[in-house]
């Protein structure tokens, strides 16, 4: 799906580009206006503002949002740089940005990485991390055991080499005009190299560690390309164009629609299809894929959501591609549907949200003014306003208005709905992460 509106969140502006520093200077009334920006976040329910920075000299255009990564799309407006087209990776725990890359044309799609491959890193380093210290609590003691303070350095040799290897496939996808696919180096975002596909994308990517899907344009298939290779290893076919970013998850399925109102699922190495069911008419926006898990990590509830302009929006499992219920809106659907705790949002046309129980299809309540929802409160959800130029603060289950502060100042808005914190950033690369405030408003 092209890209719509997002949020960005940017911090402390350290990278640079192949290794050299953007020469850009703040503005002279940077200060005054990062005070009125910062008073403008104050006046909403999110006046727990957790930082906030400055990104000069540039026009934001896109920002992706996913997994600990902020992608930023910008133009910068100033010096030697002018004109030019680069994209940051911010690191959403603390603002900073961690690299950057120079492309040579905007990107025709957001870019794209591999979610589980992230995860495992953090896990990884969390054990190395904990073995570290175990080692170095033994190593200390008067009575240390050498055989175990050597079997612990063997394990944390172990967990770094995984670390290593894993890293090695810590990638980003990207298509920019002309085809051409930038695969780049995730951690420094150094490109690694760029190729021009044979085929006309109509998506953007969706990768696994093994495969890298993409839809081909007027071909009407998904196709799998070897990250390594890119040869083309799998295709799934369809009945029409695919224009919906396809969805790839654990342990290896990947999830597509197409625009004559197919929904596909396939286990990712196309021995088992897991979906295909035909609404009746076409899907024009991306899916959702709600996942919940147990403590101990077991898969609990899997669910695909998918809007069709045939004025439904369809719930199926996502393992036994059950159809679990059918809303019918009374009204188009051609906006991206999302999931916040038990409740499913999804925008209808001249109808306003739809928000509806996510287990049972039940209607909770319609918000005729409102368009999707940004985050959760602690007592409450958050959802944009008319043209998202107003938050909106209601009871979950019931929809009632608990108050509205205004947003206009800010260009995007963007965050995980299920998550407390927002991002707020202007057209000119001022941004404020922020949650809700324990203090009544």
């Amino acid at each position: 799906m092209k890209r719509g509106l997002t949020l960005a969140v940017l911090g402390l502006l350290l990278g640079g580009c192949g290794g050299g520093s953007p020469q850009n200077a703040p503005p002279g009334n940077s200060e005054a206006r990062r005070a009125k920006l910062h008073d403008s976040v104050k006046s909403t329910p999110f006046k727990h503002v957790l930082w906030e920075s400055i990104l000069p000299a540039v026009d934001v255009t896109h920002v992706s949002l996913r997994a600990d990564s902020l992608f930023i799309e910008v133009v910068e407006t100033s010096g030697d740089r002018k004109g030019k087209t680069a994209l940051y990776r911010v690191n959403t725990r603390n603002g900073v940005v961690e690299g950057v890359v120079d492309l040579p044309a905007p990107l025709d799609f957001r870019p794209a990485m591999v979610d589980s491959i992230v995860r495992e890193i953090a896990q990884l380093e969390a054990d190395r991390e904990r073995l570290l210290k175990e080692r170095d609590v033994e190593a200390t003691r008067k009575d240390k055991n050498v055989t175990k303070v050597e079997g612990l350095s063997d394990q944390i040799v172990k967990k770094t080499d995984l670390i290593n290897s894993m890293k090695a496939q810590d990638r980003v996808y990207a298509v920019s005009t002309h085809d051409w696919l930038h695969v780049i180096e995730r951690p420094a975002m150094a490109e690694l190299e760029r190729e021009r596909l044979a085929f006309v994308p109509s998506t953007a990517a969706a990768a696994s560690p093994s495969v890298v899907f993409i839809g081909a344009l007027e071909r009407n298939r998904l196709i799998g390309l070897d990250p390594i290779t890119w040869a083309e290893i799998l295709f799934f076919p369809a009945d029409a164009d695919i224009r919906t970013t396809p969805i790839v998850a654990e342990p290896g399925n990947v999830y597509f629609a197409s625009e004559d109102g197919h929904v596909y699922g396939y286990t990712a190495d196309g021995r088992a299809k897991l979906i295909d069911y035909e609404t009746e008419a076409a899907i024009v926006c991306d899916m959702c894929l709600d996942i919940e898990k147990d403590e101990g990590g077991k898969e609990k509830w899997g669910a695909l959501f998918v809007a069709s302009t045939d004025y439904a929006l369809y719930c199926f499992n996502r393992i036994s591609g059950e159809l679990l219920w059918k809303y019918e809106t009374g009204s188009e659907l051609r906006t991206t549907p999302r999931v916040s705790g038990d409740v499913a949002y999804v925008y209808a046309r001249q109808k306003g949200l739809h928000a509806i129980d996510k287990r049972t299809g039940k209607l909770l309540y319609i918000k005729q003014d409102a368009w999707f929802p940004i985050a959760r409160g602690k007592d409450r959800v958050f959802i944009a306003g008319p043209n998202h130029r107003e938050v909106i603060s209601v009871e979950e289950r019931t929809g009632r208005e608990l108050g509205r502060a205004s947003i206009a100042e800010f260009a995007h808005i963007a965050s995980e709905p299920g998550s407390r914190t927002v991002y707020l950033v202007t057209d000119d690369g001022f941004i404020f992460a922020a949650k809700e405030s324990e203090i009544d408003y």
